[in-house]
């Protein structure tokens, strides 16, 4: 999970260094429990910066609050998100919206791969 969950406190500057090591394009935004609040893209980060805001605004002030997500680890479910979505990483959550897992684009690859091959 590291470079990929951040806290609605931290600035957009995280998030944006966060989105660089992660090669993601996003990072999950999450409250100190580690309960899912919302997600903040490269885009979201993009616009706010557009829009005047500088920097070191708190991300839950740009989070997107609406996000996909699975509550399990399915990885044909997975696939068809991240196609009919263009995701490049899908959450899984319990049932209070606590992660338990994220799968990513590369996850995706080397499913499809392992479907193909075997």
């Amino acid at each position: 999970m590291k470079y990929l969950s951040i806290s609605g406190q931290d600035t957009l500057l995280v998030a944006m260094e966060c989105i660089k090591k992660n090669h993601q394009r996003c990072v999950l935004v999450t409250n100190d429990s580690g309960r899912l609040e919302g997600v903040i893209s490269q885009g979201d980060i993009a616009s706010a910066l557009l829009r005047g805001m500088t920097p070191y605004v708190p991300v839950e002030k740009v989070m997107n609050p609406s996000f996909l997500y699975l509550m399990k680890d399915d990885m044909a479910q997975a696939y068809a998100i991240f196609k009919k979505y263009q995701i490049s990483l899908l959450p899984v959550l319990d049932n209070k919206y606590m992660v338990k897992s994220v799968i990513t684009l590369q996850d995706v690859f080397s499913y499809l791969e392992e479907r193909n091959n075997g």
